[in-house]
């Protein structure tokens, strides 16, 4: 997989700090604008004959949100609003052993290392597959993703540095399939799935006006884990273009001589 570093990039190109964790409640307005106007709720007020304007107050959370940011504070990414069909997949990091397994090197001293062994930590949503190169690399773009662990290392490195945590924070059952999660919609999957592997924060990298469902809220509170929103807006729209094409390459490309100069000519 080929993707970005998000933790670097979302403290590069936002105004985000972790001090700053809010929670939106939605108010009837006696001259007050607050935050701004809930037209959602004004609009739904008019159509009861009601005639009342709602307006957004922003809390902050204060000491019920003590949290400390670092590369295991999982953070997503929704690029899309509507994410009804899409397919969904789960990206795994493996140890020595279990990548030669994946890379068929059958002179790999099996016996003096580790049983095979991996875990995962990412997860993303996609629309549509382009295979490239005879079909030995595969384009996704992607309409959400999710990383548990948020810097650039990648394969064996990634997960020696997520194997090193305790053991309830290293997912082995993908998100798809953990029966704790099955009643969150495509939408929520991501979000609920990093809520489960989170310390005490989420990032959630949405549109300005995105707030957490009832449901999100309440498995969160559950895990003791705090959403913190951060607008997409505050990033780069280079990098948000770049995030969201994952290329994914075959066995046969890996191990070919000339990997590296097949690559550049794909991906420049």
């Amino acid at each position: 997989m080929v993707c970005h570093d998000p933790f670097c990039r979302i403290h590069r190109e936002t105004r985000f700090h972790p001090s700053a964790c809010f929670e939106q409640d939605v108010k009837r307005s006696f001259g007050k604008i607050g935050d701004g106007i809930n037209w959602k709720a004004t609009i739904a007020s008019k159509a009861v004959n009601e005639g009342a304007i709602y307006i957004k107050l922003r809390r902050h959370l204060g000491r019920r949100c003590n949290v400390h940011i670092n590369e295991f504070t999982p953070i997503v990414f929704l690029f899309s609003e509507n994410l009804s069909g899409d397919l969904r997949d789960t990206i795994h990091d493996s140890n020595i052993t279990q990548r030669n397994i994946e890379l068929k090197n059958a002179d790999f001293p099996f016996d003096k290392n580790p049983p095979p062994d991996y875990v995962y930590s990412v997860f993303y949503t996609y629309a549509d597959s382009e295979y490239m190169c005879n079909g030995h690399v595969i384009k996704r773009v992607i309409s959400s993703i999710t990383f548990l662990y948020t810097r650039h290392a990648m394969g064996i490195q990634r997960y020696e540095k997520i194997t090193r945590r305790t053991g309830w924070y290293q997912c082995r059952i993908p998100p798809a399939e953990d029966a704790e999660l099955k009643d969150f919609p495509i939408s929520e999957i991501g979000i609920s799935w990093a809520i489960k592997y989170a310390e005490n924060a989420v990032l959630v990298v949405a549109r300005d006006d995105w707030t957490p469902s009832g449901r999100l809220e309440t498995f969160a509170m559950s895990k003791n884990v705090c959403i913190i929103p951060v607008p997409i807006s505050g990033f780069s729209k280079g990098f948000i273009e770049r995030l969201r094409s994952l290329y994914f390459i075959s066995t046969p490309l890996k191990k070919h001589p000339g990997r590296e100069r097949i690559l550049e000519r794909i991906l420049e």
